[in-house]
């Protein structure tokens, strides 16, 4: 909602997104405008509704959690959150590891 314009921008997301758009030029409305849709779709397609493959979508959401893992760490800013998500998407991967040997 933020790169449609309907709610303020977040100062504390910009410095996040920072360290990755600033060097590359790109606008932050124009950054959240992909971001944000696609984290919508690959969390759908956790659930199986998505038009994505759900591999896709885990490395997708892992690699935006890495992205703000770094983004909060340059900030100097508590990096619990993104590193507790990194360990619930990775945990899929070790659950289905873990099923596919009932089989």
């Amino acid at each position: 909602l933020m790169g449609l314009g309907l709610v303020p921008v977040d100062d504390g997301v910009v410095a996040v997104a920072a360290p990755f758009i600033e060097p590359l030029g790109i606008p932050f409305r124009a950054f959240v405008r992909v971001l944000g849709p696609s984290k919508i779709l690959a969390a759908l397609s956790l659930w199986k509704v998505g038009p994505m493959p759900e591999w896709f979508a885990r490395i997708g959401l892992m690699a935006s959690s890495c992205c703000a893992l770094y983004g909060h760490g340059v900030l100097g800013e508590p990096v619990v959150a993104p590193l507790a998500f990194i360990g619930l998407i990775s945990s899929l991967y070790v659950m289905d590891h873990l099923d596919a040997g009932k089989e």
